[in-house]
């Protein structure tokens, strides 16, 4: 019988061909994109309204629910919410007239809820107004007065409506709240806010379940993508880059009607950016680079047992709502030395149109999620897992850089990260990404819901 002589079995190279350059671009378009944001963000912070920053942020959330408790208190057996209705905006109040000596616009708006609440006005900010050198200013001051300077007070926000009503209404002492022009239901006002009651209460639960259950053995994780090699891992840092710079770029082409001041609805504008984008994610995801091969199917990963892909993402919605805002209350004493959180999301909510309002709601709840956590999760994560060698350090560094690119501020980058490492976290112990999708469309449907129905 011949003898067969055994397989060779080549060894691994202890230094393998790789291409960390691909890292490099992908650090350096991230870098770009934190740089970016960080200057808009300061630089937005040195106007004079950011000294305002927190207090012109909270004052339109005390005027809702001040216009809430009133309509509340109309109906039969609410009547005493209506000796609440002031508390409401006793903290606002309190907050402008703090920064009085510092901002005319904090005297605008001390004058505003003074007037709202029928109360005597405060000379100082009469005088701060009527002596301002802007004309907008002094017109204001005068209407609060009710003096006719021959000047007319323009504009829409809450201190203008209120200042033209002291005008034309000279003597009377009970501002009727529907002037204010809010649209406040109680029923879907206070049902919001039970249900975040009930996610954040229902997260901890959930939180220590979990935590409990790993600790003694339980919940294995089914594992994502762990098979790549460190070729196969830069080849993913490479498509990271491609990504950034498709983003970025799209981002680039879609401001140049706006930077030629043409008639062109920015809402509109990114919508079709985030619509592209998700058009192309099939393709981010999958583009070969170097001897990496992935099918869109591997970055989805398992599709069976929609119920419990479905149960993951509700649980890691709830979990993540009280990380996040241990988060935000950890980092809350910073507040006085970085820019106040704003996202121009949110800003274009206020006064936007059922369109623009239903854009609105496509872009941060629909599109982000399926853009993003194929990219992040089902591109980077798994990366990083293989460079890194350890999924934890993977968790983290996905969440932190998932965190850092995104154009809130530096007050909102830890609970961006709790919302990238809980994504991480899902799609390694259920194996998919559909969980993470589902927490992620969850989360911001929630942030958004809450901005519409509590400012």
């Amino acid at each position: 019988m011949e003898n067969v002589p055994p397989p060779i079995i080549q060894p691994e190279p202890l230094f393998p061909t790789r291409r960390q350059w691909t890292w490099i671009i992908f650090a350096g378009l991230a870098l770009f994109m934190v740089v970016t944001n960080l200057v808009s963000i300061f630089a937005m912070g040195e106007t004079k309204e950011d000294i305002l920053g927190n207090e012109l942020l909270s004052a339109p959330i005390a005027l809702k629910q001040y216009v809430v408790l009133n309509k509340a208190a109309e109906f039969p057996g609410m009547e005493p919410l209506k000796a609440q209705t002031d508390s409401a905006l006793e903290a606002s109040e309190s907050a402008f007239r703090a920064k009085l000596d510092e901002s005319e616009e904090a005297a605008a708006w001390l004058l505003t809820l003074e007037t709202i609440q029928g109360e005597e006005l405060t000379e100082e900010a009469l005088d701060k107004l009527q002596l301002s050198e802007d004309e907008d200013m002094t017109a204001l001051g005068l209407s609060f007065e009710g003096i006719d300077g021959g000047q007319v007070v323009k504009g829409d926000d809450y201190p203008q409506v209120v200042a033209r009503w002291r005008m034309d209404q000279i003597g009377e002492k009970e501002f009727p709240v529907d002037e204010l022009g809010i649209n406040a239901n109680p029923a879907v006002y206070f049902g919001f806010i039970f249900w975040m009651v009930a996610i954040v209460g229902g997260g901890m639960i959930t939180l220590l379940v979990y935590t409990v259950l790993k600790a003694n053995g339980g919940l294995p994780a089914k594992g994502y993508q762990e098979g790549i090699s460190l070729l196969g891992a830069d080849a993913r840092g490479g498509r990271m880059a491609i990504y950034f710079a498709v983003f970025i770029g799209l981002q680039i082409v879609a401001g140049i009607p706006m930077l030629l001041k043409m008639d062109v609805d920015p809402v509109a504008a990114l919508s079709l950016v985030m619509l592209f984008m998700i058009l192309l994610i099939p393709i981010l995801t999958t583009f070969p680079l170097f001897e990496d091969r992935v099918k869109f199917g591997q970055i989805i990963g398992d599709r069976t047992g929609l119920l419990k892909k479905f149960a993951w993402g509700f649980g890691g919605y709830m979990v993540n709502f009280p990380l996040a805002l241990g988060a935000t209350l950890l980092m809350s004493p910073l507040q006085k030395y970085l820019p106040t959180p704003s996202h121009e999301l949110l800003e274009m909510i206020d006064g936007s149109s059922p369109m623009n309002g239903f854009l609105l709601f496509f872009i941060a709840a629909i599109a982000a999620p399926l853009v993003e956590e194929p990219m992040f999760r089902g591109v980077l994560f798994p990366a990083l897992q293989r460079a890194l060698k350890t999924p934890t350090a993977a968790v983290v560094l996905s969440g932190v850089i998932f965190a850092v690119i995104h154009p809130q501020g530096p007050l909102l980058w830890p609970a961006l990260a709790c919302v990238g490492m809980t994504a991480a976290v899902l799609t390694r112990q259920s194996g998919s990404l559909l969980p993470a999708i589902l927490m992620h469309f969850l989360h911001n449907a929630t942030i958004y819901g809450l901005n519409v129905v509590l400012r």
